[in-house]
């Protein structure tokens, strides 16, 4: 995160950045956020990963291949037979609670 940017600007950055994406409204200020943690040359790292929900006008998009291997536009049942990590499926399944709850 750039030190003018607040998280929601940072995360439309790094969409635009990463896939071409720009034009995006976030849908209502709610993230969800998921743990996990890894080893980098013997030491444990702690990350929290934060995600919102953004509608999108354009599907189309431009990877930029230093950060992305792949980026594709599932659908739910897509989404969770690639889903490996219970952290990960219980975060879906939260994400799809609070979406069914809003008007769109």
């Amino acid at each position: 995160m750039e030190k003018w940017e607040n998280e929601i600007q940072a995360a439309k950055r790094e969409l635009y950045e990463e896939v071409d994406i720009k034009d995006i409204e976030i849908l209502e200020n709610k993230s969800f956020e998921t743990q996990y943690f890894f080893e980098e040359n013997g030491e444990k790292i702690d990350k929290t990963s934060k995600y919102w929900i953004w509608l999108v006008d354009n599907k189309d998009t431009k990877i930029q291949q230093a950060e992305l291997l792949e980026f594709v536009w599932l659908n739910e049942l897509e989404v969770k037979r690639r889903l490996t990590h219970n952290n990960n499926k219980m975060m879906f399944d939260e994400i799809l609670k609070f979406i069914k709850n809003i008007d769109l």
